[in-house]
């Protein structure tokens, strides 16, 4: 006797269709899961970056933009970041910032205090780092000059150091335009336009205007506040000196590389020096012929940079070693506050 068999018939309207809605309801809760999880975490950091935008517009705030093309620029804003934390203590917000990635559209009409330090390249043009932000910047006055636009930085306090040098004739043009464009975007400036002249001493011309800043803050507490207890304006930056024992390895001055960049510099002799304007003309310039044959992979093009380390003479490291009391073999390390060992 053979075992009986079922054959499958039709199912019923009724069970097709539960069976249907069942599976598309399983589908849908896969599907939408994930996304829910997605969305809860990206609430969670929008919720976060709000607290943080909150906390940060509870105290004064100033802002250092650079721009740069051979680091001095940067140097400046750090010294001048480190100074004013110093000065202002954990009361007050200090940000630098690489122009490049500063939001300006959406960040510059909320400021309180912004500081730039901009460094002016070539024929009076900005640097490759602040390029889009001054042509913003310029397109803007343009727009208000214009009727397009309204002033629309009313409220926001400004200060302008400029780098150049007085050799060229477009000295300081991008810091005199970043100057003006401000004040007729309707922003006020805390004190007077520096500017740093590499042909001479930019760093006095910095700090001669680091003390004119100091003094018109001072005199406006109302921007960042008043000066923490212990604080100055001596921007002079405070180090830890760290001696190190005796027959410690000195580190290397500068590193040596292939040229690719200012981090990575390729120690070049320098084989003719010679003044091109005569001593009657009151200026100079120098016709400077490097030796780079040694390294084949450094090409120069029409347009490129060169940054020299200067070497102090014996006389001078000798003169110092004396004044400081210690032999020439002496190794140490000095520390910046936030920063690592030099």
């Amino acid at each position: 006797m053979e075992p009986a068999t079922v054959a499958p018939g039709p199912l019923s309207p009724g069970i097709a269709v539960a069976s249907l809605v069942l599976l598309v309801i399983t589908l849908l809760l896969l599907y939408l899961k994930p996304k829910s999880s997605i969305k809860s975490a990206k609430v969670e950091l929008v919720r976060r970056a709000s607290t943080a935008a909150e906390e940060d517009l509870s105290k004064p705030s100033v802002r250092i933009l650079y721009g740069t093309q051979t680091g001095t620029a940067e140097r400046f804003s750090k010294q001048l970041g480190n100074e004013l934390r110093r000065k202002y203590g954990d009361g007050t917000l200090v940000e630098v910032v690489d122009i490049e990635n500063y939001k300006a559209e959406r960040r510059l009409p909320k400021e309180r205090l912004v500081l730039f330090l901009m460094a002016t390249y070539g024929d009076g043009e900005p640097t490759d780092n602040a390029a889009d932000f001054y042509s913003w910047v310029c397109n803007e006055v343009e727009d208000v000059e214009n009727g397009v636009k309204e002033r629309h930085l009313e409220g926001v306090h400004y200060g302008v150091f400029g780098l150049g040098n007085k050799q060229y004739e477009h000295f300081n043009a991008v810091g005199k335009k970043m100057h003006t464009s401000m004040e007729a975007l309707g922003a006020t400036p805390v004190c007077g336009r520096g500017d740093g002249d590499d042909d001479d001493s930019i760093d006095d011309d910095f700090e001669k205007w680091c003390t004119e800043l100091f003094a018109a803050l001072d005199a406006q507490p109302e921007l960042l506040g008043a000066a923490a207890v212990g604080g100055g304006s001596d921007t002079a930056a405070a180090y830890r000196v760290e001696l190190l024992a005796a027959g410690s390895k000195a580190a290397s001055p500068f590193p040596h590389g292939n040229g690719s960049s200012a981090h990575d510099p390729y120690w070049a002799v320098i084989s003719e020096v010679r003044e091109l304007h005569t001593a009657a003309s009151g200026r100079s310039c120098v016709h400077v012929e490097i030796d780079i044959s040694g390294n084949s992979q450094l090409k120069y093009e029409t347009g490129d940079h060169l940054g020299m380390y200067a070497r102090n003479s014996e006389q001078v490291v000798a003169g110092m070693a004396a004044l400081l009391g210690l032999p020439l073999d002496t190794s140490f390390k000095l520390h910046t506050e936030g920063e690592g060992a030099r």
